[in-house]
């Protein structure tokens, strides 16, 4: 596996910046013991993001790499086997959540607002209001 890429992204020229927050090297983030860390410098396929301690691999990659149709078809299999492997545990999952949320306001009140914001943020794409307005027609 090691010197190929099984998920092919497109290299970013000029480099993106995703993130902007303090510059931590690695090893003093791994001394703190932070999962994450941000050099400022760009991966070699031209993100400006932060990294992760374990691997150092940029976590920009990570994400366009999982939202390829190969990853996504290799990984299909892999949950359902999860899924069949785990019966319940979703469903256990589901209810301490909603547990949560009944019975912490301030858990509920955190969730409110990270749906507020992504759904504030995913709706200045264009792309994704045209697919959220058809999705919701059928309700219609």
């Amino acid at each position: 596996m090691a010197g190929r890429a099984k998920y092919i992204i497109e290299k970013q020229s000029p480099p993106v910046t995703y993130y902007w927050g303090p510059e931590v090297d690695r090893e003093t983030a791994r001394s703190i013991g932070l999962v994450r860390f941000f050099t400022g410098k760009p991966c070699k396929y031209g993100h400006v993001a932060e990294r992760w301690v374990s691997s150092g691999t940029c976590i920009e990659c990570v994400l366009q790499r999982h939202r390829t149709p190969e990853y996504r078809e290799y990984v299909r299999p892999v949950n359902a086997a999860w899924l069949e492997a785990n019966p319940g545990k979703v469903d256990q999952y589901n209810e301490q959540r909603r547990d949560r949320r009944e019975n912490e306001p301030e858990a509920a009140e955190q969730m409110r607002a990270a749906s507020r914001a992504w759904h504030a943020e995913k709706s200045k794409d264009p792309e994704w209001r045209a697919k959220e307005r058809e999705r919701l027609r059928k309700y219609a």
